[in-house]
């Protein structure tokens, strides 16, 4: 479960599509990455517990991707998703 640096280029905020359904994709991607890389696990194996840490933004954060991911409805606080991963 530990992240790898694998040489890719760290994903921005100025890099996210215009379109709703791949910015939040790619929000979802950027926040993975973000917080993955503060805890030392990857991306892909990132799960809402491992966020306590983290504290209740970055769970709230977590959750609103969830519903809007997978859920079929919501949307992601821009703001405080930025305000989480820096």
């Amino acid at each position: 479960r530990r992240a790898q640096s694998v040489g890719v280029r760290r994903l921005d905020f100025a890099d996210l599509p215009a379109d709703p359904e791949g910015r939040l994709a790619g929000l979802d991607r950027l926040f993975r990455e973000r917080v993955g890389e503060r805890l030392g696990i990857a991306p892909d194996a990132l799960k809402g517990e491992d966020l306590v840490s983290l504290g209740p933004e970055a769970e709230a954060v977590w959750r609103s991707l969830e519903r809007a991911r997978y859920g079929g409805g919501g949307s992601v606080d821009e703001a405080a998703l930025r305000a989480v991963v820096g």
